[in-house]
């Protein structure tokens, strides 16, 4: 399907973002186009987790965030302590 079909735009708040939950959604390429391609068709930052997710919500571990202009940010979660280190970057 393709993700242009029904447009979310317009349908976040101006800081708004989309979030994705589900193992491994982020990883790899195939994630990072995934969510570029959503940030974009939406207009506001796509996130999702790049490793095992557990069933308690929120998003754990290795997460990744993309923004609609390409940057993104990898984020290591602790869902315990709630600390996280960021690696910034721009896909391209």
């Amino acid at each position: 399907m393709d993700p242009r079909s029904a447009s979310p735009r317009g349908r976040f708040e101006p800081d708004g973002w989309a979030e994705l939950h589900g193992c491994d959604v982020g990883a790899g390429v195939a994630g990072q186009r995934l969510l570029l391609e959503l940030a974009k068709v939406g207009g506001v930052p796509a996130k999702a987790g790049r490793r095992t997710q557990h069933f308690w919500g929120g998003l754990e571990g290795q997460v990744i965030v993309v923004w609609p202009n390409g940057r993104f940010e990898l984020r290591n979660l602790d869902l315990m302590s709630g600390d996280f280190a960021l690696s910034r970057r721009r896909l391209g």
